[in-house]
């Protein structure tokens, strides 16, 4: 009897299993952490790595910028751990100064369930952040797009999205973070960033 619960145990849990979602948690604490240099460069790529279809293009990609300077990963990895401090502390200065975000309040993100796309054979996970942007609470989108890759489910694309919540610049694309083929997106899981 105690083995035949061990076995039903056991197939509920990998019924239960996703690895898509698995894939897309540990991509947005990644990057959702680092954009506030929560967690090392270091550690970024160790969580980042293994997940995506062409890393080193990805490390490319803008992180923050600041002051007219975008930093990647790839940047960000060469300062010293001074340096790092340093940068930390002007980011968050100057971002709440500028009212361009408050850092601060970014302590967690919503993940959507995975979604089929209807027309192609890749899957998309949204990931939906909070924040206040030149005054105005808003939200910022993470569209993450897989794509199997040597029988894995790996990131091909990210999408970044950011609007005003009551009033956004563009209710269409808005639309597109919140609706899927005709269906509300639900952010059911959350996830607690690094400080």
């Amino acid at each position: 009897m105690v083995l035949t619960i061990l076995i039903i145990s056991a197939g509920c849990m990998q019924d239960t299993y996703d690895p898509v979602m698995e894939t897309a948690l540990d991509m947005a604490y990644a990057d959702f952490s680092l954009r506030k240099l929560g967690i090392s460069v270091s550690e970024y790529i160790e969580i980042t790595e293994r997940h995506l279809i062409n890393p080193e293009r990805y490390y490319e990609e803008p992180v923050f910028g600041l002051d007219g300077v975008m930093y990647d990963v790839n940047d960000i990895r060469r300062l010293n751990e001074e340096e790092l401090t340093n940068l930390k502390e002007y980011l968050y200065k100057s971002a709440e100064e500028a009212e361009l975000a408050d850092l601060q309040l970014m302590k967690s993100v919503l993940v959507s369930e995975v979604i089929d796309d209807i027309n192609f054979s890749f899957k998309h996970v949204i990931v939906r952040g909070e924040n206040v942007l030149l005054g105005k609470e808003s939200y910022v989108f993470r569209k993450y797009t897989f794509k199997q890759d040597d029988d894995k489910w790996r990131i091909l694309t990210v999408m970044e999205y950011v609007d005003f919540i009551e009033e956004p610049r563009m209710p269409d694309m808005m639309q597109r973070y919140l609706e899927y083929d005709g269906k509300t997106i639900e952010y059911p899981m959350e996830i607690k960033l690094a400080e």
